[in-house]
């Protein structure tokens, strides 16, 4: 072979190579890296309409025209090419169609009344129509002047059965007692979803308050209940009517969450092997490709509904999720509760909401506040004490801690005498009698506490 021919040979087998590697290039670009992004943009721009549906269509065509371009590009044909140009898109195709696919019935289904208090309902002015449960003293027994205001976890949770049980106890004593499910949780009825807030939270229990035209009232403020009252200690509105707030197993203050690591890491003693004592359980539902979708994407998307997520979750994942809240050696005495349901739509954007300090929670404004504050702890809780004990820090007027032992996160769980010593607690600071537990941990012994692993 002459050294001209040599040279045209060689010049095409590199055009030729160099043709294969750019045409490889466009066909991994155009099938396999941009039809994800092609789908999240439809999914953004087009609000996750028909539950994902119209994305999904629009990802599959420019799927189809993808794969004939592409072909029509290099027409030679084999099998092994076709297939190359056609897996990517057919799995593709199918996972984005999949994610459509509704994962339970969109029907709500609400929980029949209480046996112990019917279900009644405030429209609020802020829009909100909540649903509440009013545990009035029986006949006989003298009515107390200051009623209290439980106010649940979450967010998007519910008041459960054992809630109203264990209140009805406090009722007893003469206090009228008011429970209520938190906007879009329980009986309430739902919001659009970008409308959940914290702030719409706040003002929600504002309006309440005001209907119930009391000039005080008590606060108890449970898992985000106590996140809820941290705020409402610092609102101008509700803070002048709270005669007495109770933080019981609280979630922590409502900081941005940067600033509430630094927060904690500054001002609350760490132990390295200090870790929380159980786990919060969390339904297998939620980590479907459909539900994380939802959850990535912005609030209004309409992929999937409100009433979609909450029905995705099984009674028994949802006892699971209960059990989480005691102590693992009661995992077997956890007792049904059919009423528990829990919007994680809900959850999520309020978490949000509160995550990234809206509204702006001043620290300042909270440590100056003087309303008598009691902090209730159980053993077993799956919350991270730290941010638990930087109450203590950041509140001076706590005046009474209450550390249980043999519970967890459910504090008056219905076991054993759990329900009979959280009441003898709270009516020993409400009333100001003598507590029945040490006042323990206090600002003072708080590194010792963290020491011994608590």
């Amino acid at each position: 072979m002459t050294l001209p021919r040599l040279h045209i040979t060689f010049s095409n087998a590199l055009n030729g190579a160099r043709h294969s590697f750019l045409y490889k290039v466009k066909v991994i670009f155009l099938l396999i890296v941009l039809p994800p992004i092609i789908w999240c943009v439809l999914l953004l721009i087009t609000k996750g309409a028909g539950r994902g549906l119209a994305a999904a269509l629009g990802t599959v065509a420019y799927l189809i025209i993808g794969v004939w371009g592409c072909l029509r590009d290099k027409p030679e044909r084999s099998f092994k090419r076709y297939l190359l140009l056609i897996m990517p898109a057919l799995l593709y195709g199918i996972l984005f169609l999949y994610i459509c696919v509704p994962i339970a019935s969109d029907v709500r289904l609400v929980a029949e009344d209480f046996p112990e208090a019917p279900t009644r309902y405030w429209q609020l002015p802020t829009g909100s129509r909540i649903a509440y449960y009013h545990l009035e003293p029986p006949a006989g027994v003298t009515k107390k002047a200051v009623p209290m205001i439980y106010l649940h976890g979450g967010p998007g949770g519910s008041v459960s059965e054992s809630n109203i049980r264990f209140f009805q106890r406090l009722a007893d004593h003469g206090y009228d007692v008011y429970l209520y499910d938190q906007a879009g949780g329980g009986r309430s009825d739902l919001l659009p979803v970008q409308e959940y807030s914290h702030q719409r939270n706040l003002d929600d229990l504002a309006a309440i308050i005001q209907i119930i035209g009391a000039d005080e009232v008590v606060l108890i403020g449970q898992s985000y209940g106590g996140t809820m009252l941290a705020s409402a200690l610092t609102d101008d509105v509700i803070a002048p009517r709270i005669s007495k707030a109770i933080f019981a197993e609280p979630g922590a203050l409502p900081l941005d969450m940067d600033e509430m690591i630094r927060y904690v890491d500054k001002n609350v003693p760490k132990n390295g092997s200090m870790t929380a004592k159980a786990h919060q359980y969390t339904p297998s539902a939620l980590f479907s490709p459909r539900a994380i979708t939802a959850f990535l994407l912005p609030a209004q998307s309409q992929i999937v509904s409100q009433t979609e997520l909450m029905n995705a979750v099984s009674p028994s994942e949802t006892h699971k999720m209960i059990s989480s809240a005691y102590c693992q050696w009661d995992a077997n005495r956890v007792p049904q509760q059919s009423d528990v349901a829990v919007n994680y739509l809900a959850d999520i954007v309020i978490s949000n909401d509160k995550a990234n300090n809206h509204p702006v929670f001043s620290l300042e404004k909270f440590s100056d506040s003087h309303v008598p504050a009691m902090l209730m702890l159980g053993e077993c809780s799956y919350v991270y004490r730290r941010d638990q004990l930087a109450y203590l820090v950041a509140y001076p007027d706590i005046t009474l801690s209450q550390y249980f032992t043999g519970v967890g996160h459910s504090l008056w769980n219905g076991l054993d005498n759990n329900n009979e010593r959280a009441e003898a607690s709270l009516l020993s600071f409400i009333e100001n009698t003598t507590p029945p537990l040490p006042n323990y941990p206090t600002k003072n012994d708080l590194a010792k506490f963290v020491e011994d692993g608590k």
